[in-house]
């Protein structure tokens, strides 16, 4: 008990500490550590920028046409006789991509709710005691994935207090959450989410106006983890990528 009060503590002091860095506080005393509220849009639209060229990018999920399922035993594909391949005991599957896929040049421009620095918080990890495998479900029935848990982070949002796992990710943490605009505005599975590794404190920062949509809003090649019913947030994320059915590609792999 003492320890979660002493979190909480800790949480509110930084979270108005952030509120003066991030320019809410209206203080003239601190303009000179205050973030310009044009400098963050910039850095928003850069964001941005580079979220539609990784997608439309040869490594991206705009150019994908296929996702095939391979045998346990032994797969035989292409044109030559000889092209067997052996499989160990595991789901496997390739993907197909086409570079010049017109779904490339057709994509729209990803619709965004306003930019809002209320969905920017501050955000405390606690730490498990050792860290967790977790297991997280996916768009494919039956396959899962299994990332490295360090803890749960907590923050709060309009006076309640909220929590989700993350998972490891390089020298990042990565979440992928639901919320309440699930199926009424964003992708139904829930958004995707990275924030900086926590300083010594425990303390980072979630900004939800960068939440963004899985690879299987785009096309349905892709094997996307679900938000898991501990990351499902009672309140509504209006801050991030919103979901346009009209730009997912529809068609089953063989």
């Amino acid at each position: 008990m003492r320890r979660r009060l002493l979190d909480n503590v800790h949480l509110r002091v930084f979270a108005a500490l952030a509120a003066s860095l991030l320019g809410c506080t209206g203080d003239p005393a601190g303009s000179a550590v205050v973030q310009d509220q044009n400098a963050y849009l910039a850095e928003l639209a850069e964001w941005k920028a580079g979220r539609v060229a990784t997608l439309k990018g040869p490594t991206g999920f705009l150019n994908l046409v296929g996702l095939f399922w391979l045998r346990h035993d032994v797969s035989t594909f292409g044109s030559s006789p000889d092209s067997n391949f052996v499989l160990p005991d595991e789901k496997l599957a390739v993907r197909v991509r086409d570079f010049d896929n017109p779904a490339i040049e057709a994509f729209k421009p990803i619709k965004y709710f306003p930019v809002d620095r209320s969905f920017r918080v501050a955000a405390m990890l606690r730490r498990f005691d050792e860290p967790r495998q977790l297991r997280v479900d996916t768009v494919i029935t039956g396959l899962d994935w299994r990332p490295q848990s360090p803890g749960q982070l907590k923050f709060e949002f309009a006076g309640e207090s909220y929590e989700l796992e993350a998972y490891n990710s390089g020298d990042e943490l990565f979440m992928v959450f639901g919320d309440l605009t699930n199926s009424r505005g964003t992708y139904p599975a829930g958004r995707f989410l990275y924030a900086s590794m926590p300083d010594e404190s425990g303390l980072t920062i979630l900004d939800f106006n960068k939440a963004y949509n899985p690879p299987c809003a785009y096309n349905e090649f892709a094997t996307c983890p679900v938000a898991s019913p501990q990351n499902r947030l009672k309140t509504r994320i209006l801050a991030g990528e919103q979901f346009d059915s009209s730009v997912h590609v529809p068609g089953s792999a063989p």
